[in-house]
């Protein structure tokens, strides 16, 4: 009876290991499909696809064989104007911020071999502040985060005024 009451008490515990390795493996989401829900709802325009540096794309249902309209000329501009991409590009910056606000760092192992009087020595260290900052700078981290997030709203409604 002890040994299948152990066996349970062992598959408990990896269990719950094995959840609590798993919830540190997930990662916020990105911020751009929020900045483009945004901006669609005040111009009435999102944002473009993430497209590589020096790419030009046209938005769906644009087409240079005719005439551009003032809202094509909007569209166009926010899926290629370089310095509002450049500046969407911060949104990635933001997530990665976040990403290692809550981290934990590698804790220390220092090993002192004898030299003289002094006798061997092992420590391990492990930042034991981060445990309670983590929180702290996370929401830091996501402040900021929506803060950039904001700042391209208003970049973007900027550029659908100019």
């Amino acid at each position: 009876m002890k040994t299948g009451h152990r066996r349970m008490d062992l598959w408990t515990l990896v269990l719950v290991l094995a959840v609590l390795a798993f919830a540190g493996c997930a990662s916020p989401g990105s911020l751009r499909p929020a900045v483009s829900r945004q901006l669609q709802d005040r111009s009435g325009h999102p944002l473009g696809t993430a497209a590589a540096a020096g790419t030009w794309q046209l938005p769906p249902g644009v087409s240079l064989d005719r005439p551009i309209h003032d809202s094509e000329a909007v569209a166009i501009a926010l899926w290629n104007n370089a310095v509002f991409q450049q500046l969407l590009s911060e949104l990635g910056i933001t997530r990665a911020d976040i990403i290692a606000a809550g981290q934990l760092t590698n804790p220390t192992m220092l090993m002192l071999f004898p030299l003289g009087p002094k006798q061997f020595e092992f420590t391990a260290r492990f930042p034991s502040e981060v445990l309670w900052l983590r929180r702290q700078r996370v929401a830091t981290a996501e402040a900021q985060a929506r803060e950039v997030a904001e700042r391209m709203v208003q970049g973007g409604l900027d550029l659908v005024r100019d």
